[in-house]
């Protein structure tokens, strides 16, 4: 066979070949289509104030010092209002305290009562006194102060003082806050909402001795919000 028409059969052959590749080279194009999720946060704020809100600056992540008098009498009571802040995106549904880290003269422990504890929720203030545990003034086991049928909590003497509170312990938590209206299905603290807790204290004279004069002491309030329910004590609620 003549070399010039081998040659010409086999560039035929090629270019055939080509157009058949052609025929299936799609047009394509790729693109990505990505999902983004943001979860919110929790932030609890507090600050010192009146019943009527707060008047101190607000604290993140640091200490809320206060300072109680400075020349307290025997027989004398003091109060002070915590205001709490969700300055999150996400509502909270339960409010914990526990009380610990008493510091200073022992005798203070049974000196100082816990005369009432009010708290400030869904924009009023409850009437409640739940060291007493009733509106009334009588005993419920909702109560801290001591009661004959042994609910709630103290040593028999029908005071509460600041040993008992801080002895106060069923669990991790001392005290658990929630809307016990709707059965802590609705937020205690919503976003940007407010709560407090108002503290009334008295230095009982007949406790009080010549060793506890010009001292100092303290203890903490340890404050966590969240949406886990902790079982713990229930109240006040």
């Amino acid at each position: 066979m003549d070399k010039k028409i081998l040659l010409g059969m086999m560039v035929i052959g090629l270019v055939a070949t080509l157009a058949g590749a052609g025929i299936y080279a799609y047009f394509s194009d790729t693109e990505t289509a990505r999902i983004e999720f943001t979860t919110g946060d929790m932030n609890l704020q507090l600050a010192t104030g009146t019943r009527a809100g707060a008047t101190g600056g607000w604290i993140d992540e640091d200490t809320l010092e206060i300072t109680g008098p400075t020349n307290w009498d025997e027989d004398e009571e003091y109060t002070v209002v915590i205001w709490f802040k969700n300055a999150g995106s996400l509502g909270a549904k339960f409010l914990y305290r526990e009380y610990l880290d008493f510091l200073g003269e022992d005798g203070f422990l049974d000196a100082v009562e816990l005369v009432s504890v009010y708290e400030y929720y869904d924009g009023a203030w409850d009437p409640t006194n739940w060291v007493r545990g009733s509106t009334d003034g009588s005993y419920s086991n909702w109560g801290w102060w001591y009661t004959s049928v042994g609910y709630g909590h103290g040593d028999g003497d029908y005071t509460f003082t600041l040993r008992e509170l801080l002895n106060m312990k069923h669990g991790k938590y001392d005290e658990k806050c929630y809307h016990y209206a709707s059965g802590a299905t609705e937020d205690y603290l919503p976003p940007s909402g407010v709560v407090a807790v108002e503290y009334t204290f008295k230095l009982m004279g007949e406790e009080t001795t010549n060793d506890l004069m010009d001292k100092i002491f303290s203890f903490k309030i340890e404050c966590h919000m969240t949406n886990e329910n902790i079982e713990t004590y229930p109240g006040p609620v």
